[in-house]
């Protein structure tokens, strides 16, 4: 974090230097010199303003925690997406994650839009958020062949057992008319994938875990899993991603959609 001040040293020193050796060339009082720049503020506010907004930016960067070294950030304004390298006076350096190199000014932090990932690492948890496309035709009631067939997994015994006493209790006086309410296979295949999430030891249990229906468009019915995984880093990230979406894929079949 003192790189940028000792850059900004090493320019002071360098201009201090400089006036010192000429006014010694010269035979000159340095303090008539040093006077004099006052008069040329604007013009050394022009000439160094690029170093002056680097400085200010360096120092709300660092000062708010905005940005340090190895913290993921994306820049999609400038199209940076990577790992920084270094925050310095000038200029800043990103690593994408083709192993490319870019760099921009440090003044673009106080000007540009960008997201830092940090929290994310630190959290312990990294979102999934995805969706599943369902047939809207194949969404339909439960027959009592099909609810033994889905009885039979085990994630899905309690949930059954439950919704059958409390729809039992509901449909007294409705069964065999357009009023009882009867489970549907997209119902079950939602509490499936719940209760297949709660289960999963690469979620993280202690972040939102929700699997919700989205409004029904020209492709289907999409049903969308909110969930965090436990490892942020990036390949086990997409493992258990993965995993899940292979998993879900393929248990679909049991609930006929």
């Amino acid at each position: 974090p003192i790189n940028s001040y000792l850059q900004l040293l090493k320019l002071v020193v360098l201009v201090i230097s400089a006036i010192l050796a000429f006014c010694y060339l010269l035979n000159l009082s340095p303090w008539g010199i040093l006077s004099g720049i006052g008069a040329l503020g604007a013009i050394i506010l022009l000439v160094f303003k690029d170093t002056i907004l680097g400085l200010v930016a360096s120092i709300q960067v660092y000062s708010g925690g905005l940005v340090k070294e190895g913290d993921w950030i994306e820049m999609r304004s400038l199209d940076i997406d990577g790992e920084v390298l270094e925050v310095g006076l000038h200029r800043v350096k990103v690593k994408a994650w083709d192993n490319s190199i870019t760099t921009f000014p440090t003044s673009k932090f106080l000007e540009l839009t960008f997201k830092n990932w940090r929290n994310m690492t630190e959290s312990g948890g990294r979102r999934i958020k995805r969706t599943l496309i369902i047939k809207s035709s194949s969404v339909k009631f439960l027959n009592k062949s099909s609810l033994n067939e889905i009885s039979k997994l085990s994630l899905m015994k309690n949930y059954i057992t439950n919704k059958s006493k409390e729809l039992s209790k509901e449909n007294n006086d409705k069964i065999n008319t357009p009023n009882e309410r009867r489970l549907t296979n997209i119902g079950c295949f939602r509490a499936y994938v719940y209760n297949y999430l709660t289960d999963h030891k690469n979620i993280n249990q202690n972040m939102t875990i929700l699997v919700r229906q989205l409004p029904i468009n020209q492709y289907g019915l999409p049903l969308e899993i909110y969930a965090f995984t436990k490892n942020t880093e990036w390949k086990n990230y997409e493992d258990t991603q993965s995993d899940i979406f292979d998993h879900l894929l393929a248990s679909i079949k049991y609930f006929e959609l």
